[in-house]
């Protein structure tokens, strides 16, 4: 069965929104104060993150991260591996042939 690029891109958002409301709540803090430390005019911007509706612009992952005290490189790392199955599940055909995690090609049995 083919996978949709789509799919894995809505996994992705839901990934990273996931681990931004994690780090929010454990320090106790509301999305509108997370909107209002990033200069946002509205917590919603922050509630779309985290359901998987958007990603945060790539000029708010810096102050984002030193706000809720996540290591930037770790959060890099996160949003780097969900883009990287992101396009490996776009080298999926119908003819069964897959891209493996090492970008070998393989086949469906």
């Amino acid at each position: 069965m083919k996978r949709n690029a789509k799919i894995s891109s809505q996994e992705m958002k839901l990934k990273v929104g996931q681990f931004i409301k994690v780090h929010r709540e454990k320090l106790n803090l509301m999305q509108k104060d997370v909107s209002d430390e990033l200069g946002y005019g509205s917590a919603q911007f922050i509630s779309n993150w985290e359901r998987g509706i958007s990603m945060p612009p790539r000029d708010a992952f810096l102050p984002l991260c030193k706000l809720l005290q996540i290591d930037p490189e770790k959060f890099r790392k996160l949003i780097e591996k969900e883009y990287i199955n992101d396009i490996r599940s776009a080298f999926v055909d119908n003819s069964g042939v897959n891209v493996d995690k090492k970008g070998k090609r393989c086949f469906k049995q």
